[in-house]
């Protein structure tokens, strides 16, 4: 980008005869989005569809009729962006890993951006940089840059909305551009809200603040809040009705334990698995640990910070998400967990970011190399080559190349590891296969008494035991059924599947 471009947005308090630093932190800012393309493209398509997003495909590849009245029934968040995901798959006529992926990287890079440019707002130059810096780096916006997903168009219309905000609440701002900066702000407030209810706890926080701000007329603010407020009403009834909606939800995974609490308070640092080259200490990664104490210690360091503008503001962004989040945890509500956190990221990097450029040195190094290097980390980690979520598209890849027609397939029970390969078993396979669970004891006897070549796919552990081993295993357990299992393929990324054909003896 270049100075030219929208000069008074992009450089509110820049003082005449800065030019040549502008240029400098503007080419600067160009790598920094280089790496985060990099970072979002890279394996973009590798992996098997996690079960939600084999549960937005499938919502957004109905007719549009039919898609306004799952939603209500499947989700737990608005139509927005199923609407969206259903005219993206719709025009490329592709549901392609990396094609139905591809408008979250563009969102996530077009994020690094607004975070840099969000921070310029209460912070300089050089705390912006290191804030697009780690926006371009965290496990967290790569996870949502990579999925089918709303989270990374979520994060993006909040960075947005409390820039636009923070700079219409400027004092001194001619009547045309704070009305301009607080219409674009109130708009995306609500674009945020209706893509996900999650948004209301960063906008909240942020009319309130904006309530108490005596340089903005008394009708801009009005305008601001009541918009905001005519938004979240119009989403009440849906809301309502997904609430009372026991499908769609997390589960007993994201209450209030140990697990979860970790998740939010790390927010930004949060990775999607298990990093393998993250020790662990009394059960807990130590990387899970830094990006605690990153987070919270940053946040603490605020209030000492006299170079931030709006401090109570960024605290408030940071520290209600997660707080809410938790309260509803203890009230019984199932959504301690980062997918939910992360209305706060984009803030927490500011936060971390400002602290990391910090004036007191003796701490702003030890957090920016820890920051990077946990992002890094993690990051790297992210990128296994053999994917990030179970094996399903492989898996069944693999029994394409020997399937018969009529013959049945058993599969995990659980669901995330089920969903995913029915749904690419009746994309490859291309008939309406269903894949059976084999928790089910009627089920499995009643398969086993067609007497027909029957597909057992099997989850195991990471660090599965060899091919023929498992061969011989389950050959074992089928012998009293009257079968033997003849072949087996083993496919490994976060859990091993072994695909397995069994025939009649």
């Amino acid at each position: 980008m270049t100075s030219g471009v929208l000069p008074s947005i992009w450089r509110p308090h820049e003082r005449q005869g800065v030019a040549p630093r502008e240029r400098g932190a503007h080419l600067l800012l160009g790598g920094i989005l280089a790496l985060a393309a990099l970072n979002f493209v890279w394996q973009l398509g590798s992996s098997s569809y996690f079960i939600d997003e084999v549960l937005s495909v499938q919502d957004a590849t109905t007719s549009l009729s039919r898609l306004i009245h799952t939603i209500p029934e499947a989700e737990k968040t608005p139509w927005t962006y199923f609407i969206f995901l259903h005219e993206w798959l719709g025009r490329t006529g592709s549901q392609t890993e990396w094609v139905a992926r591809l408008p979250s990287a563009i969102a996530g890079l077009a994020l690094v951006a607004a975070v840099y440019w969000m921070a310029r707002a209460v912070a300089d130059r050089r705390s912006a940089l290191l804030a697009a810096g780690l926006s371009a780096l965290s496990p967290l916006v790569l996870e949502y840059a990579q999925e089918a997903r709303v989270y990374a168009f979520l994060m993006l219309s909040l960075a947005l909305t409390v820039g636009f905000a923070i700079r219409g609440a400027e004092p001194n701002v001619p009547p045309g551009r704070r009305t301009t900066m607080l219409t674009a702000g109130a708009l995306l407030a609500v674009l945020s809200m209706w893509l996900h209810y999650t948004g209301a706890l960063v906008v909240l926080p942020l009319c309130v603040w904006l309530a108490f701000r005596a340089n903005i007329p008394p009708r801009s603010r009005t305008a601001f809040i009541a918009g905001c407020a005519i938004g979240a009403l119009l989403l009440v009834p849906l809301a309502a009705k997904q609430h009372n909606n026991p499908s769609g939800g997390i589960g007993p995974a994201a209450g209030v334990n140990w697990g979860s609490l970790l998740e939010v308070a790390e927010t930004p640092f949060d990775t999607r698995m298990q990093s393998e080259f993250d020790p662990r200490y009394l059960g807990v990664g130590v990387l899970d640990v830094a990006g605690v104490v990153l987070t919270l210690g940053s946040i603490a360091l605020l209030a000492k910070s006299p170079q931030i503008r709006h401090r109570r503001l960024l605290t408030a962004l940071a520290l209600c998400p997660p707080v809410l989040l938790i309260l509803a945890g203890a009230a019984g509500q199932y959504v301690v967990n980062k997918r939910y956190a992360a209305v706060a990221a984009p803030t927490m990097l500011v936060i971390v970011a400002a602290a990391a450029a910090g004036r007191r040195r003796a701490l702003a190094l030890p957090i920016a190399v820890a920051a990077v290097a946990v992002c890094t980390i993690d990051s790297i980690d992210t990128h296994r080559r053999a994917g990030f979520y179970y094996p399903a598209r492989d898996a069944i890849h693999y029994l394409k190349q020997s399937w018969k027609p009529g013959e049945l397939i058993l599969a995990p029970s659980e669901v995330s590891s089920i969903i995913p390969l029915e749904y690419y078993a009746r994309r490859e396979l291309k008939e309406a296969v269903t894949v059976l669970p084999t928790a089910n004891r009627r089920i499995v006897a009643a398969v086993l008494r067609t007497r027909r070549p029957t597909w057992l796919i099997v989850k195991l552990a990471r660090h599965a035991p060899p091919p023929q081993a498992i061969l011989r295993l389950i050959d074992r357990v089928l012998t009293p059924y009257g079968y033997r299992a003849t072949s087996v393929g083993t496919f490994t990324t976060v859990a091993t599947f072994a695909v397995v054909l069994t025939v009649p003896r």
